[in-house]
């Protein structure tokens, strides 16, 4: 998800190297990715429900700070029949929101002030500080 396809090939050439892993010796690892419907849901493309159903499914995003991102996710892959063995993340907000582990690269302990705050919490919000962009899996958005 969120454009890490190009590290998720380099992924799957890894976990199919023969060695400790030998499960995956002889097998296939296919990169699918949902997309979003009309309504905002995750869902696959029909030619693409072959490689989700009764498939064990590592979910690999590029970075989680809500969980709402891979929560839909979960839901996506278990509603097409797909059964998550892990969760990978470039970067993930330091939080216990999500029930499943998280095998990630950096936290947000590797930032030093990083912080991660509810609209309603923010303390920048309520010292009338704005924003200056909006990040999103597309990159960022300047505001005003």
């Amino acid at each position: 998800m969120e454009r890490t396809e190009v590290i998720g090939a380099c992924l799957a050439e890894e976990l199919l190297q023969h060695g400790v892993s030998v499960i995956n010796s002889g097998s296939e690892i296919h990169i699918v990715k949902p997309m979003n419907n009309v309504n905002g849901n995750l869902i696959f493309q029909d030619n693409m429900t072959q490689w989700v159903a009764n498939k064990n499914i590592i979910l690999l995003v590029a970075s989680i700070s809500s969980g709402r991102t891979v929560a839909n996710a979960v839901e996506c892959i278990g509603y097409y029949g797909g059964r998550l063995s892990g969760i990978s993340a470039l970067f993930m907000a330091s939080h216990d929101k999500l029930k499943q582990e998280v095998h990630t690269l950096f936290t947000s302990d590797d930032i030093p002030g990083y912080k991660l705050f509810n609209t309603a919490e923010c303390e920048m919000c309520k010292a009338g500080i704005k924003l200056d962009a909006i990040i999103s899996s597309d990159g960022y958005t300047k505001i005003g």
